[in-house]
């Protein structure tokens, strides 16, 4: 899944020791859900390379960095942990987006991930196991997608 996101719009950030908002104009960007086996380090300086797989399940390449956004739902044959039931791909991918408006944790691993966003000001690929299949990765590019466009950083 590939995204791309007009974020020309200002976007507000209020720095500490600021009281009045700074306007920061954003370039037009793309977030892109890709397989980690797909990755090369050199190739890939360019993106902001954020690994959303479950966490620390491998030792990341060198230019990525863990987001904490990792699938807690297994596909079955496993039965989730979190939830107690075991899921079909598209149930996982389901209950995650469900998960990125409840759960907290996951929502403070969005705004930090946004904020990364934001900062660097260029193309986003988010490296998941499973990409291209029905991934956990779509719901976060079309949640940061939705929110990068108003995103007021504190």
């Amino acid at each position: 899944m590939k995204i791309t996101i007009d974020t020309r719009v200002q976007i507000k950030l209020l720095s500490l020791g600021c009281t009045e908002p700074q306007i920061a104009p954003l370039e037009p960007t793309t977030i892109e859900v890709c397989n980690i086996k797909l990755y090369r380090s050199p190739d890939e300086r360019a993106f902001l390379n954020a690994y959303i797989g479950r966490w620390a399940q491998v030792q990341l390449p060198t230019g990525m960095f863990e987001t904490g956004l990792g699938n807690h739902h297994p596909i079955s044959p496993h039965r989730c942990d979190y939830c107690g039931r075991e899921h079909t791909r598209k149930e996982c991918v389901e209950e995650f987006d469900k998960d990125l408006y409840t759960a907290r944790h996951l929502q403070a691993a969005m705004w930090a991930l946004a904020t990364r966003i934001v900062q660097f000001n260029g193309p986003v690929k988010l490296w998941c196991h499973c990409s291209p299949l029905a991934c956990h990765g779509d719901p976060i590019a079309r949640r940061l997608a939705k929110h990068l466009t108003h995103l007021e950083l504190a």
